[in-house]
């Protein structure tokens, strides 16, 4: 026990004289480890924004990178925004459920939405699953805007 007091006793002495202690000789002499002579308030100043901007815009890329790579293929999240158009008419796509049998499902529930929903759901299972089609993503992209529900 006594042993962890005198380590506590050292580590607070340390800290003392690091921290309370800090007056402008160590600073200057701290700077000068860095490669940084004799500074002024106002070289400080600078550093310390350059840094803050630095920090700053590290962790802004790095969020960036983060949405970047977790952001959905444009093909998914058009056939997604596809499904969703037909659950607001009621028709919600089964997690289970493939674009097929999806489309099976229109065909009985909707027949006066299956011919457009057909050219959607063939397009995405031609890009999506087919061996290289000559079908392009802006060409599905097209398809999904032009996709229109009749009531």
């Amino acid at each position: 026990m006594k042993q962890a007091v005198f380590a506590w006793d050292a580590i607070n002495t340390e800290w003392n004289r690091w921290v309370v202690g800090f007056n402008q000789d160590r600073q200057e002499s701290l700077f000068a480890g860095f490669g940084i002579p004799k500074i002024d308030w106002q070289t400080l100043a600078i550093y310390l924004i350059i840094g803050a901007f630095v920090a700053g815009g590290s962790v802004g890329l790095f969020l960036l990178l983060i949405e970047y790579r977790n952001r959905k293929p444009p093909v998914i999240a058009a056939f997604e925004r596809f499904c969703a158009q037909m659950a607001r008419q009621g028709l919600t796509r089964q997690l289970h459920e493939g674009p097929v049998d999806f489309l099976a499902r229109i065909k009985q529930a909707q027949p006066a939405n299956y011919r457009d929903a057909k050219t959607v759901i063939d397009a995405y299972v031609k890009i999506r699953y087919a061996p290289a089609s000559k079908l392009s993503v802006a060409d599905f992209l097209r398809v999904v805007r032009a996709f229109r529900v009749w009531r």
